[in-house]
């Protein structure tokens, strides 16, 4: 990006990507494979570059990131719908290198106008850099990538861990907890270690499964659920302290009054797997 007239980025540029720039390139089943390896960056780079503002001529006010926050982003304004291909050019004064304090004002949000006269344009006219804004010399090194890529690893991995278990329907901490507990046995038994990210994705799944299991169960219950269930009491009162006696406990707390329990395939396993919990505090199972 910092050298496009080199052979290789003028062939990459010329093959894919002649009416936009880099960062917003797309790669087809067709691409080559080095092609498509180079796209899967894009994310990083994206995360970890931010402009060096020269003459301002390559840098799209609204869309490249060239202000300094806890990360490089763009400007946000009422404007940008208006001139969506506007350069930091111009925001200059006409004819010198200098901000239009009073355009810029009127164009972008109060907060991001500091941010923007903090910044000292090229007073001989450089180019536009893009530099990365993670290391001291501002050039891209693996350490500061793989460090920026578990980072973004881990705040996707959060933002969806919060956005699952904020729903109850989902019964997600009691799936998560369930999936590390088997991750557990599987390291202690079989010495084998899952990934966070397995351990994780598996939860999600199953809370998947169970939210459509819930909304099939509301559907049948909505229509008639006399045709689809067998009702019928339970009682084990005279078994001893086991599998039985937990179900007898469950079923007993989940009636109504004298109404019989309405056993379906959604509630069974739910049975099913409460038994498991309390068999395990118990040390039966």
């Amino acid at each position: 990006m910092n050298h496009p007239t080199s052979l290789l980025s003028r062939i990459y540029r010329a093959k894919y990507f002649r009416k936009s720039t880099f960062l917003e390139a797309k790669a087809f089943p067709s691409s080559s494979y080095a092609w498509r390896s180079i796209v899967q960056t894009q994310p990083l780079i994206n995360k970890g570059a931010k402009w060096v503002i020269g003459n301002g001529l390559s840098v799209r006010v609204w869309k490249d990131n060239w202000l300094q926050g806890d990360c490089a982003f763009p400007p946000i304004g009422p404007r940008a719908e208006i001139y969506p291909m506007m350069t930091v050019k111009d925001l200059f004064l006409s004819g010198t290198r200098m901000w239009d304090i009073a355009k810029i004002r009127r164009l972008v949000r109060a907060e991001d106008v500091p941010r923007i006269l903090q910044i000292r344009p090229s007073e001989t006219g450089q180019q536009d850099i893009l530099c990365w804004r993670l290391g001291t010399s501002g050039t891209y090194t693996v350490k500061t990538g793989y460090q920026l890529q578990r980072t973004m690893d881990l705040e996707a991995q959060t933002t969806q861990l919060s956005s699952h278990s904020q729903d109850r329907s989902y019964c997600f901490p009691f799936f998560l907890g369930w999936r590390i507990w088997k991750a557990r046995n599987k390291l202690v038994f079989e010495n084998k270690r899952d990934h966070i990210t397995q351990i994780v994705n598996a939860a999600v799944m199953d809370s998947k499964i169970w939210k459509e299991a819930l909304t099939q169960n509301k559907e049948t219950e909505q229509t008639d659920i006399e045709a689809v269930a067998t009702k019928c009491n339970f009682s084990f009162r005279h078994a001893p302290r086991n599998l039985l006696d937990v179900v007898d406990k469950l079923v007993k707390d989940a009636r109504i009054g004298n109404k019989p329990y309405v056993i379906t395939w959604l509630n069974s396993s739910a049975i099913l797997c409460k038994c498991i919990i309390f068999l395990r505090l118990f040390h039966i199972l």
